[in-house]
């Protein structure tokens, strides 16, 4: 007990703190900082949007539709990290999708640089350490969850959207991201252009239901069942 003490007390000594843990202390700040921004953001978007439908020219009925939408997506938001896909909160969804993103790549640096230096002083252990930290810190959350149906092709599947960019599975090849107003999601498959599929998707207003066209020549349909117990 007394050597581990002794060990713990050496390693969080502020005589063994390098720069580089002084950096990736200012990274893990600044990436919370930016995170709790962009969810704020997102949460303002919610109810922002809901005043414009309020005071639009729509009919009562689609008023209301859509004010309630937006309150599902923003519960969904808060309680389960499930991201909104109708038309109104796309744009803020957008630009935070860039901001997390953005903040992830910075912050995986700083962790990247604070290992590579424990590793340059041998201390292996150290490095170990902080890389968990790094695998905990920037673990990928699930965000989507699409169940698709081939319309032109037999086929289902279920199409899973991940907090890095990725989908399928959140350490797997395949990546997904907005293009202009649409999402455009790639994956390697021999034998088509620069051997990527690539499967581009049209969401429909209510951000629940969509078209997918494919550089194979597939089209399917997707519908969002966001499952709780899928977190």
């Amino acid at each position: 007990m007394r050597i581990a003490a002794y060990f713990l007390l050496i390693v969080l000594s502020p005589s063994f703190v390098s720069a580089d843990d002084d950096d990736l202390d200012k990274a893990q700040v600044a990436y919370r900082t930016a995170i709790e921004k962009a969810e704020k953001s997102l949460l303002s978007a919610f109810e922002k949007n809901a005043d414009l439908i309020r005071q639009s020219t729509k009919k009562a009925e689609e008023k209301q539709r859509q004010i309630e939408q937006l309150k599902a997506e923003k519960s969904a938001f808060e309680l389960h990290g499930w991201y909104p896909w109708s038309a109104p909160s796309r744009p803020a969804l957008v630009e935070f999708v860039r901001t997390r993103l953005s903040a992830e790549k910075a912050l995986a640096t700083a962790f990247d640089k604070a290992i590579d230096a424990r590793l340059k002083d041998k201390e292996d252990t150290v490095a170990a350490a902080i890389t968990k930290q790094k695998k905990d810190a920037l673990a990928p959350k699930l965000v989507a969850r699409w169940e698709m149906t081939g319309t032109n092709w037999n086929g289902k599947w279920v199409a899973k959207l991940y907090s890095n960019g990725h989908y399928g599975e959140p350490d797997g090849k395949a990546v997904w991201a907005f293009d202009r107003g649409t999402v455009l999601l790639g994956q390697p498959e021999q034998g088509l252009p620069n051997n990527t599929k690539v499967l581009r998707w049209t969401l429909k207003d209510n951000g629940l239901e969509l078209d997918e066209v494919g550089n194979n020549n597939a089209k399917s349909a997707g519908k969002l069942v966001n499952l709780a117990e899928m977190k």
